[in-house]
């Protein structure tokens, strides 16, 4: 590299963010960077605009200033107030998908875990996670983008896992990169993922969650079922999967713990 010239990674080091962030950066249009020899470069000069760019926006606040918060609310089931802690989150300069990953998400698997141990009734549990989707519900929209869509994701929770809401948001951050989905839910039949993805033309790859532990039989068996279909990569993630070597051994293509994950696998697959 050149003085002119960074990686994606000098220029996160710069940010003071870490790889990821910088790599959705480019994939939202925010910062321009071109790839050559598998390698993101960016230019000094598209940096320093980025950079002189958030200097004149207000500092952004922590999500974890409203984890609380929104907890709290949630257990109410109180939408109101409920949105009126992501509305905070949105005015302070957060992303929608970072309000899924960073708030969302967080909170919802802080309170399965307080149910586990005993600490909140299964009605409190369900009531918050009803109250979340519609939070999704309202957020999904945000996520549209115009233009042609890069290519399609069938996306999908294994057979008796029933965390619907982890595909909903799923589908909504794929949606958000460019591309289009088949959202099929939680707990798909393996016989109806398998007709779905032998009839989705064309396909980029398909996506499916794990939330359900000991649940290894289903998730192999719906992952067998997706390759019999079409030969496309098939990603897999979640609370369930330790990592890319478990991913891997489950018969899946890689391991993605985000969507910026498998978009940097398909980009490296098409740069051959």
């Amino acid at each position: 590299m050149t003085d002119d010239v960074l990686s994606l990674q000098a220029a996160a080091d710069e940010l003071g963010v870490h790889y990821m962030t910088a790599y959705r950066y480019v994939r939202l249009g925010k910062l321009d960077a071109n790839k050559s020899g598998g390698v993101w470069e960016v230019r000094r000069a598209d940096l320093d605009n980025l950079i002189n760019s958030n200097r004149q926006q207000p500092a952004l606040k922590s999500t974890k200033a409203w984890d609380k918060q929104l907890e709290t609310v949630l257990l109410s089931g109180d939408e109101a107030a409920a949105w009126q802690v992501v509305e905070a989150a949105l005015a302070s300069g957060h992303e929608p998908s970072e309000i899924y990953s960073q708030m969302i998400s967080p909170v919802l698997r802080d309170l399965g875990a307080r149910w586990q141990r005993g600490e909140i009734d299964v009605a409190d549990e369900h009531r918050a996670s009803l109250t979340a989707a519609r939070l999704v519900g309202r957020l999904s929209p945000r996520f549209n983008r115009r233009g042609r869509p890069k290519g399609t994701f069938v996306v999908a929770a294994a057979p008796d896992d029933f965390h619907s809401l982890a595909v909903m948001m799923l589908s909504d951050e794929i949606r958000g990169a460019g591309y289009r989905t088949v959202d099929l839910g939680a707990a798909v039949p393996v016989e109806s993922l398998r007709r779905t993805v032998a009839e989705t033309h064309p396909l980029t790859a398909v996506a499916i969650t794990a939330f359900k532990p000991d649940n290894e039989a289903s998730i192999r068996a719906a992952i067998s079922a997706a390759r019999s279909a079409q030969d496309v990569p098939i990603f897999l993630g979640g609370p369930a999967i330790d990592g890319p070597n478990h991913a891997k051994g489950l018969g899946a293509t890689a391991y993605a713990n985000s969507v910026e994950d498998a978009l940097e696998v398909l980009n490296q697959s098409s740069d051959g």
